[in-house]
């Protein structure tokens, strides 16, 4: 979301789903900044999903940390409110809508990361 106009066409479709003037102007930002986050970083994101579930996924769109041939993602434009990103966790494409996006986290640092990918699958292998 580089550009003003991808910006104002987000935002004017917050608006229209009923978000306020501020918390739309608010969400943008987020989603600006969560954007540049991922093409630099891993980062998690909280959102809401369509059932209520809040989820916290470790996403990126840097393509030093996806795998070949899946590094090219098209947006839809009829749809501006949709973020799309690679989740580290699941190993795939996933998106949310802007406006259920709740916050963003910086991760500690990658040996934090590596450290609870491990204890996460030891504890699915029940060792």
């Amino acid at each position: 979301m580089n550009d003003l106009a991808a910006r104002e066409n987000l935002y004017d479709k917050l608006v229209r789903l009923g978000l306020s003037r501020s918390w739309a102007r608010r969400k943008v930002r987020m989603v600006r900044r969560l954007q540049e986050d991922m093409l630099k970083n891993l980062v998690y994101v909280v959102f809401q999903r369509k059932d209520g579930v809040v989820v916290r996924k470790l996403a990126t769109l840097n393509p030093a940390f996806l795998p070949e041939g899946k590094t090219t993602v098209m947006p839809r434009p009829d749809h501006p409110e949709q973020i799309i990103f690679w989740s580290v966790g699941d190993g795939g494409y996933r998106s949310f809508l802007a406006q259920n996006l709740l916050k963003t986290e910086q991760p500690e640092s990658i040996e934090a990361l590596v450290a609870e990918r491990i204890k996460g699958r030891r504890n699915a292998s029940g060792n």
